[in-house]
């Protein structure tokens, strides 16, 4: 599967923040990231984490807040 952030917005109904064209080519979990992938996180307390995996996107609640 290969699809942009744009994409996957439209679907899944989500605010992006970054760029809209980043491919995403599946998903994979926090314990093991992988590159050019999709990170969910259940807990807005885990973003931070989130954001040091070499993911290309993570979808959170949106009352996470990147400090990046």
């Amino acid at each position: 599967m290969r699809m942009t952030l744009k994409e996957l917005a439209g679907i899944a109904g989500a605010e992006i923040v970054g760029d809209p064209s980043t491919p995403v080519l599946g998903l994979s979990t926090l314990d093991r990231p992988v590159p050019d992938t999709l990170v969910w996180i259940a807990k807005k307390e885990l973003l931070r984490k989130a954001e040091d995996t070499p993911a290309a996107a993570i979808l959170a609640d949106r009352t996470a807040e990147s400090t990046r």
